[in-house]
């Protein structure tokens, strides 16, 4: 007997056929020697049943590899509006990251994405890698209280950084470095190509 097909399996499936992360390279600003802003289309997505940690670079360099040797001591916090909103948090210190909370089933789009970058920029591709875990912590406190307000951006979303707000920060007391500790739960490679106009998605 022929059977109905079981739209929600396809709907499972397609979803797990997609990346949690693209990133497109789309331009750069040029800033005093040698400090360059590399700007990206990005889309993320959590297909898990419960909230992620999205973990993204912050500055790179040529070389770069991250790897935990000091800390940070503060955060910027920063909404960008749109079609939804998605919140970001900078981490500034040794180990400096952006920050990203999103609900389960989550499927976001960041246009014009900033990271730094520090020195000459490859002449074809930039390797790069994007972390999600499943919690965060700074010090003795989880990352959700050093926003000092629900970090969780919004399930769907598609917005830009010309509409971005700053929101808030907190800094330690005379710059002090605390470490941080992320519950990986995946490392995605990317490997994104500066001179087309093209897609990368994590691996």
């Amino acid at each position: 007997m022929a059977t109905e097909p079981n739209n929600s399996l396809k709907s499972i499936k397609r979803e797990s056929n997609q990346s949690a992360v693209e990133m497109k390279f789309v331009g750069l600003h040029r800033q005093k020697p040698p400090h360059i802003t590399l700007m990206f289309d990005i889309t993320l997505r959590n297909h898990r049943s419960a909230p992620r940690w999205f973990i993204l670079p912050y500055s790179l360099s040529p070389g770069f590899k991250y790897e935990k040797s000091g800390g940070v001591y503060g955060v910027s916090i920063f909404g960008f509006e749109g079609k939804g909103k998605v919140i970001v948090g900078r981490f500034h210190g040794t180990d400096n990251f952006q920050a990203l909370l999103l609900p389960a089933g989550a499927d976001i789009k960041l246009r014009n994405f900033p990271i730094e970058y520090w020195g000459e920029i490859p002449n074809d591709s930039l390797p790069l890698e994007v972390v999600t875990a499943t919690n965060l912590t700074i010090g003795s406190q989880t990352a959700r209280a050093w926003f000092g307000r629900d970090p969780t951006s919004d399930k769907r979303a598609d917005v830009t950084q010309q509409q971005l707000q700053a929101l808030g920060s907190r800094f330690t007391p005379d710059s002090h470095e605390l470490p941080v500790l992320i519950v990986e739960e995946s490392r995605l490679k990317l490997n994104i190509c500066l001179t087309q106009n093209t897609s990368t998605m994590g691996t």
